[in-house]
């Protein structure tokens, strides 16, 4: 679950990066130029190709922006799991029944080790 985790928050963060470069990069080329009146007989053309790149430059906003959303919700689903691992620490110690947990330890009365002097 953890490297899953990981996976796709990489694979977010890419997509991010590249729906926003694609988002700036189209926005910047078209907002200083005013696109001027279409050749006779080729308004249909212009037309199309003015809603395709409107559609690239919104729809790699939208994208980015889901993607956003995600990548910043696995992030914060991510947190419990490691801090319930870090509370865990290690696993029961102790025989089947008897278990005792790592963070009881302290409390258990010390004993020597057999054969020890």
């Amino acid at each position: 679950m953890i490297e899953g985790g990981y996976t796709a928050r990489q694979t977010d963060l890419s997509f991010i990066s590249i729906g926003l470069s694609v988002f700036v990069c189209f926005l910047v080329t078209l907002v200083p130029f005013a696109i001027g009146s279409p050749p006779v007989g080729q308004e249909s053309l212009w037309m199309w190709l003015r809603q395709a790149v409107l559609a690239v430059v919104f729809g790699s906003l939208i994208i980015s922006v889901y993607l956003i959303i995600r990548w910043r919700r696995n992030k914060l689903t991510e947190t419990p799991i490691f801090q319930r691992i870090r509370a865990r620490a290690a696993g029961p110690l102790g025989e089947e029944g008897e278990e005792v947990k790592a963070a009881e330890l302290d409390r258990l009365p010390s004993q020597e080790e057999p054969g020890r002097d």
